[in-house]
Order: C-alpha cells, then sequence, then structure tokens
C-alpha cells in the first residue's frame, strides 16, 4: 500500500494547511468526500477527535499546479473549536475505509511561527514529524502568555530572563517574576522586574536562586510574570512562538553551582515549552 504523506504550512494567522496525497510513480488518484482528523494525544473526553473536510488541491504549497485528484487539502483554523492545548496526531479517511495515520515525511513549512503574536487567547499550532515519521501537531492555546527571550545564569546564581507579555496581560504596572515551588504552593518567592528599551510588552528580570535554595534547594520552581496587583492574572513563562516542538531535546541551559549553598541551579523547558529552575543537591549527577 501506499505511504499516505501530508505536506503542511503555517499561514500569518497561525492557521494550517494540510495537503495529503500518495507518494510514489503510479500511485493512484485520492478519492473524494475524503476527512481530515486530529486526534488528541490525551482526550478530555473518550472519542474527542476533529473533522475537517479534504476539497481537491489544484495547487501543491509552493504554488506549482498539480495533476487532478493527486492531491486534497483541508484548512484547521488556530482558534478551530474544541482544538485544547496538547498534541494531536493527524489521521486521513476516505469514504468506505478507515483513517490512517499521515506520514509526516512531506513538507512542513513553519517559518511564520518564528514570530511574535497578539492575538487574545494566545493560539500556536506546530506540526512537526514524530520519531516514527508521523504527522502530529502541537496546540497551544492560552489566554495569557510570557515568552521567554535570552535566559542566562551567572556565576553569581542570578538568573537574567527577558521576556515578552502577549495575551490577556495588563502592562501598565510593573512586572514582576513569580517563582513557584512545584508541589508546594506556599512557596513563592517574587522579584521586580522592569520594562525594557521600548517599553512594554518586553520586560526583563533577575531572580537570585540563592534566595530559592534558602526555602527548597532540592525542588522545581516553575516561572510566571504578573502584572498589576495580587489579584491580576498571572502568565506563564515560556517558548512557544518558534518551530521547535520539544525544547528539552534542544535547548540546553547551562546550570551553575548556587553560590553560598551545596545546591546546583538548572534552568530548563519542561515538556510544556515552559521555564522552569531545578535545584538539586551538588552532589547529585
Amino acid at each position: 500500500m501506499n505511504p499516505l504523506l501530508a505536506d503542511c504550512a503555517v499561514d500569518d494567522a497561525g492557521a494550517l494547511t494540510v495537503q495529503v496525497y500518495y507518494e510514489g510513480p503510479g500511485a493512484p488518484a485520492l478519492p473524494p468526500g475524503g476527512t481530515l482528523l486530529l486526534v488528541p494525544r490525551k482526550p478530555r473526553e473518550p472519542g474527542d477527535r476533529l473533522r475537517f473536510p479534504l476539497r481537491p488541491a489544484g495547487r501543491d504549497l509552493a504554488g506549482r499546479p498539480l495533476f487532478a485528484g493527486t492531491r486534497v487539502a483541508a484548512e484547521v483554523p488556530a482558534a478551530a473549536t474544541g482544538l485544547y492545548e496538547g498534541r494531536w496526531d493527524a489521521h486521513a479517511a476516505f469514504d468506505g475505509a478507515g483513517p490512517r495515520r499521515l506520514d509526516g515525511r512531506g513538507l512542513l513549512d513553519t517559518r511564520r511561527l518564528i514570530r511574535s503574536t497578539a492575538t487574545t487567547p494566545l493560539h500556536v499550532l506546530l506540526p512537526y514529524r514524530t520519531a516514527h515519521d508521523h504527522l502530529t501537531v502541537r496546540v497551544w492555546t492560552r489566554r495569557r502568555h510570557a515568552e521567554a527571550g535570552a535566559v542566562h545564569l551567572g556565576a553569581d546564581g542570578r538568573l537574567a530572563v527577558d521576556a515578552r507579555l502577549l495575551g490577556d496581560v495588563p502592562t501598565d504596572a510593573p512586572p514582576r517574576l513569580e517563582a513557584r515551588c512545584r508541589g508546594r504552593r506556599e512557596l513563592v518567592h517574587t522579584v521586580p522586574g522592569a520594562w525594557r528599551e521600548g517599553g512594554a510588552p518586553d520586560c526583563r528580570f533577575t531572580l537570585p536562586t540563592p534566595a530559592l535554595a534558602e526555602s527548597a534547594a532540592d525542588a522545581v520552581w516553575d516561572l510566571y510574570v504578573r502584572t498589576g496587583g495580587a489579584d491580576a492574572p498571572a502568565a506563564r513563562l515560556g517558548r512557544l512562538l518558534d518551530d521547535v516542538h520539544d525544547k528539552r531535546r534542544v535547548f540546553a541551559l547551562p546550570s551553575a553551582p548556587v553560590p553560598g549553598t551545596a545546591a546546583v541551579a538548572e534552568p530548563y523547558y519542561t515538556v510544556a515549552n515552559d521555564l522552569s529552575v531545578k535545584l538539586r543537591p551538588a552532589t547529585a549527577a
């Protein structure tokens, strides 16, 4: 059976175009009436899946004309109803046949993700190829977000972070960085930040890791940005607006000893591409 490939591109609005086709010479024509299925890895409800109609495509994603019947395409809006945060596996189904996983070895054009956006809520759809060559879409949807920029951990134990506030985040008050100890809700360390040159929504923070170690030297601290009063909503600090779906394997942020303690500080990106700081004993490998 011929592999069922997919080409996928992200447009300026964050929407996806998915083109489906058979690979190889002499591949059969695609029947009409197909459906693109997105199936969540971790469904909120049994049977969760989203359906988008596949229609004949006259040109490929590079704009070149196609022979009739060789490709079909579906459009997935960035804010598609029911598309919640998580990983969604892509399938195609045609009349009279069950769904098939789409092969992700086709074109993946994610260049337009590498930019900032001010949409509210923030929607990010990132198509990628899995280790088994399947097409999957990583989805983030957040009302508020702090996009991490440069991250630097100095020899003095001070963690410097640049950020841009996006979505439903007030920018008429000074920003603050909150480090929250995972699993210990009562431990929150707050430091003031400053607007960068040019003003809001770009800001900068310096977090002293020795202060974290005094509270919990063997723990994970999750980072948030808050503006306004204590009741103002906080935005999780992370990095979503690029084409790297799993930063743990790509962004190796340097660790450093925490001065005056027996701990090591290790900033890292989580499985959700959020930024956290792990403190561990210096003797731990």
